[in-house]
């Protein structure tokens, strides 16, 4: 233990160091410099100055009093033939004095270090505390310098250099007694190119690959840092995000979770093993990239790397920062408008775009999975689950975060799940997420209207509270919408069918082995030996076990008229009391429905040429669906309606990834309005064509070795009875 806390004290000592006079590619990759420059041509002092000046200048660089630093990582090292992939992500809150605030977030642990002014300490997620001894305190109490180039070195040498065309300036000099830097800088522009270091046996270098400005000072933000030991090699990918004069109390006091679920997702899949194996094991070269490199083009690199629930996740948060900024609505409006007016005609050469967007009132999902990382496949896992599309058949209700920290171990995590939901006011982000909670508290019907299909002005709340049609309408938005708001949280658990196969034939092996001495064994042997050829052919893949937990946002007609009379304000009628009660509240709850557990026999053969990765993401994608189906058929709050295509034949865009089986019976519903308020009217019954049942679930296509004709599943039922647009909804 005592060794993790001194590593991730030493990441967090280097991320808060703020110095910009360390490192880039090795001196070794350089051509041998040309000869000194004549101070009396370019001094270093100049050189200094002039890159002052191209990043904001000396009067904006002395005024800046705090920083705030976020660095996403992924780190690829080689110490005698053996490559590890590390990924984090360090925030670090720091001002002159050298109060400092640090979350470390890599695979596998979280850390905060704190150091107040008179004390700190290092805390790990699994809950150790270690206080600051006297060593720590003396290397936390100094002052910070944010930009050590404001006072140029002493006895430093320059030199020009053309590097790929370009000059640079390559000023170098003693920081100590043991430590050698030399950092270049372009000629034309003054910006730095990179740095290297030398200390001992250790040199270091960094290539500042891209530069963007904040709050008027220019600072790189994609950063390639190579660092070669005596017994290694360890590669440095870094995107930094930064913000100056900052308060940073906040982070000092603030409980490291709370810090930590707002910082970037952990970057993964990022850089490949094999790409950084012959990065690291090929010359590194020094890639001049443009001078004028945006902010918005960086920041379009590092999201491009997120996966898209992580890159939702990032957009609401960039939303909050900005003033003013409302979270951009998810849910496309719907342009399509389907009504069983009885009338027949037929819609299946609709796209699934289109589809998605016909309008019928959807269930709204939320979805998150476990976030356990010491899982086998863990970041695959993460990465697939995070990049799976909503079923089309739900409003998407996600509200930002995704993933529930988890605990380990195989056992039920009912109690955690609902911790965790407790904890972090889920229930209520689902009810702001309805009603568009603004930056001011106040709400509004817009998200209602549109998923509900109803005029928004009918849905304003004071005309509501005041006549018989409009809390009908309230209250139908309510049932039909609100009351139909679930959570699922999936957790994952993959085995390695070849190490089941690996045993398996060992078995059978010694079976063989044992039937050669037996009079008569020959048969045995040989079914022993056909079992191992069987499974070295059947044994590469995975089993998966998901088990997927289902809840439910309450809310019935008591907890609606708390809302709308404790609760409730709009842009017209704002209330700093109703704000803070809201703010504070813990009335919201979600119950829990149920869960269920799927297990999946992902089959490959030696003949495949699907990667691990690619199987474990497959499987992955095809147990969020079978799950829901899962959760369909066995609790009835959960079914969804589906729309006809057409009623003659009687057909819909749903199939296997839904959980169609042979058998399974429909009710063919009309919606019926009455005052506002809806119920649906059963018309008749129908049943699954298990001739043609739509086998939609991922790849399929590819497992079939073809594609198919049909994008729609047949049912069987009375002819003439049924039009486009109904909807039907299981009943077994």
């Amino acid at each position: 233990m005592k060794t993790i806390i001194t590593y991730l004290v030493f990441i967090s000592a280097i991320s808060t160091a703020f110095a910009e006079d360390i490192i880039e590619p090795s001196r070794a990759d350089f051509e041998v410099l040309e000869s000194k420059i004549d101070s009396s041509e370019v001094s270093v002092q100049m050189v200094f100055e002039n890159y002052i000046n191209a990043i904001g200048g000396r009067e904006k660089l002395e005024q800046v009093g705090s920083m705030v630093k976020e660095e996403s990582m992924n780190i690829v090292s080689v110490f005698s033939g053996t490559e590890t992939i590390m990924n984090s992500v360090v925030l670090t809150a720091r001002d002159k004095s050298g109060k400092l605030a640090s979350i470390v977030k890599a695979d596998g642990v979280t850390t905060k270090t704190v150091y107040n002014g008179n004390s700190g300490y290092t805390e790990l997620s699994t809950g150790f505390k270690m206080d600051f001894d006297e060593n720590m305190l003396a290397l936390y109490d100094k002052p910070v310098v944010f930009f050590p180039e404001l006072n140029a070195p002493e006895n430093a040498e320059i030199y020009v250099k053309t590097i790929n065309g370009k000059e640079v300036f390559a000023v170098s000099y003693k920081a100590d007694d043991i430590t050698e830097v030399t950092s270049y800088f372009y000629k034309d522009s003054w910006l730095k190119v990179s740095e290297t270091m030398i200390n001992g046996d250790t040199e270091s270098t960094m290539k500042y690959q891209d530069w963007a400005e904040y709050n008027g000072i220019k600072i790189p933000v994609k950063t390639m840092i190579v660092t070669n030991f005596e017994t290694g090699k360890m590669m440095t990918e870094m995107s930094t995000k930064i913000e100056f004069n900052a308060p940073i109390n906040s982070y000092i006091f603030s409980p490291m979770e709370e810090i930590a679920k707002n910082m970037a997702a952990i970057p993964s899949g990022v850089m490949s093993a094999s790409m950084a194996s012959e990065t690291l094991l090929s010359n590194t070269s020094l890639a001049l990239s443009s001078d004028n490199v945006s902010v918005e083009s960086m920041e379009e690199v590092s999201f491009d790397m997120l996966n898209k629930r992580e890159q939702h996740y990032k957009s609401i948060l960039q939303a909050l920062e900005n003033e003013g900024g409302e979270v951009a609505n998810t849910t496309s409006l719907a342009t399509i408008t389907v009504e069983s007016d009885g009338e027949k005609y037929d819609i299946d050469k609709v796209s699934r775009d289109e589809l998605s967007e016909m309008k019928y009132r959807r269930s709204s999902l939320y979805t998150l999975m476990l976030d356990d990382q010491t899982r086998e496949h863990y970041h695959i896992i993460k990465d697939a689950f995070g990049n799976t599309e909503l079923s089309e058949k739900f409003n998407n209700h996600n509200i930002g975060p995704y993933l529930i920290p988890g605990t380990g171990g195989e056992k039920d995590q009912t109690e955690h799940i609902e911790n965790y939901l407790n904890a972090n006011g889920v229930a209520k982000s689902l009810i702001s997420r309805w009603f568009n909670r603004d930056e001011n508290g106040a709400f509004n019907m817009s998200l209602v209207a549109e998923r509900g299909q109803y005029d928004a002005s009918d849905l304003n709340v004071k005309v509501a509270m005041e006549s018989k049609r409009g809390r009908a309408l309230l209250q139908d938005a309510g049932e039909e919408l609100i009351g139909n708001t679930f959570v699922i949280v999936y957790d994952y658990k993959y085995t390695d069918k070849e190490e089941q196969a690996k045993k398996t034939g060992g078995f059978l092996n010694a079976i063989s082995t044992v039937a050669s001495f037996v009079p008569g064994g020959e048969n045995i042997a040989t079914i022993a030996s056909l079992g191992e050829a069987a499974s070295d052919v059947l044994g590469k893949g995975y089993f998966v076990r998901t088990t997927t937990y289902l809840y439910q946002l309450f809310w019935d007609e008591e907890t609606a008229n708390k809302f709308y009379t404790d609760f409730w304000i709009d842009e017209s009628n704002l209330d700093d009391n109703k704000e803070a009660k809201f703010e504070s509240t813990d009335f919201f709850k979600l119950k829990y429905v149920g869960s269920e557990v799927s297990r999946n026999n992902l089959q490959s053969t030696i003949f495949t040429s699907k990667t691990d990765e690619e199987l474990i993401e497959i499987a992955t994608i095809r147990a969020v669906d079978k799950n829901i189906g899962k959760l369909q058929r066995t609790f009835e709050d959960f079914r969804v309606k589906t729309p006809l295509l057409s009623g003659d034949p009687i057909k819909a865009k749903i199939g296997l990834k839904e959980g169609l089986e042979k058998g399974d019976k429909f009710e063919v519903l009309e919606q019926v309005l009455d005052d506002g308020k809806t119920s649906y009217k059963r018309i008749g019954t129908i049943k699954v064509d298990r001739r043609h049942i739509w086998d939609n679930t991922f790849m399929a296509e590819e497992a079939d070795g073809a594609l198919q004709n049909e994008d729609y599943t047949l049912f069987k039922g009375s002819s003439n009875k049924y039009a486009s647009g109904m909807l039907i909804r299981q009943i077994n």
